[in-house]
């Protein structure tokens, strides 16, 4: 949109917020305050009219005149949530996790629990996940609150799922972007997150698997010292009843 175009929407939105200012209903002190009233809402909402006109005649020019059916079609089918975001809703709900971590392939495992809190957002455009609980890596230092976030959604231009997490042991985020099978059951994404332990970015493998109405499973790889991947964590999702 062009600086004409804002502008002009400005005043559109200027002139609407006349109609709800005080000073609109002062009118003429010689005039009834029913008549004034009226007199100043009818003058402001002429005003928006014409101006909120202006406003949309201008962003059509900028846009190279009127509206183009094609661009239009192309941004519903980019805008409208389908099946795949259905199948995503299925993680909405109360959880309660087991998180089972390796820290190197072949050493005994490290359990954790933590809850979720899965939410539909945007009309069913995004899930948005909340991970709450503590932390403890076995190393003699005891648990350490642990939160988390996950935005999942599904790129309709891409045709990919994609998962996007952050956490309060980094800065940063890992970002994933994968498909489903055939069922609609086993999602794998693929990505890169960075790895303080070695100062630079590394491959992220994830394996989301709905095993029933009231269970998940997330399966999580990571390179190990021979730089094959191996699975580093696995969660269990149980539904709260």
């Amino acid at each position: 949109m062009t600086c004409k175009a804002l502008c002009l929407c400005g005043g559109a939105m200027i002139a609407m917020a006349a109609l709800l200012s005080p000073l609109a209903f002062a009118g003429d002190p010689v005039k009834p305050a029913s008549d004034a009233a009226k007199d100043a809402l009818k003058k402001g909402g002429d005003a928006a009219k014409d101006a909120m006109k202006k406003g949309t005649d201008a962003a059509k020019d900028a846009m190279g005149g009127g509206e183009d059916p094609a661009m239009m079609q192309r941004w519903m089918e980019y805008s409208t949530p389908g099946e795949p975001h259905k199948l995503l809703a299925s993680w909405v709900g109360e959880w309660d996790m087991k998180v089972t971590m390796w820290m190197a392939p072949g050493t005994p495992p490290v359990v954790n629990t933590s809850t979720a809190t899965t939410k539909s957002s945007m009309d069913g455009r995004y899930v948005i996940e909340k991970v709450k609980g503590s932390f403890d890596f076995g190393d003699g230092q005891g648990a350490a609150p642990f939160e988390g976030m996950a935005l999942m959604g599904y790129d309709n231009s891409k045709k990919k799922y994609f998962s996007i997490w952050i956490d309060n042991m980094g800065t940063g985020k890992m970002e994933e972007w994968g498909t489903a099978d055939a069922a609609g059951k086993v999602f794998t994404y693929e990505g890169t997150t960075y790895d303080p332990m070695v100062g630079a970015d590394r491959a992220s493998k994830s394996i989301a698997t709905i095993v029933d109405a009231d269970t998940r499973q997330l399966d999580m790889f990571a390179p190990g010292p021979d730089g094959k991947m191996f699975k580093n964590m696995a969660i269990i999702y149980t539904r709260k009843k």
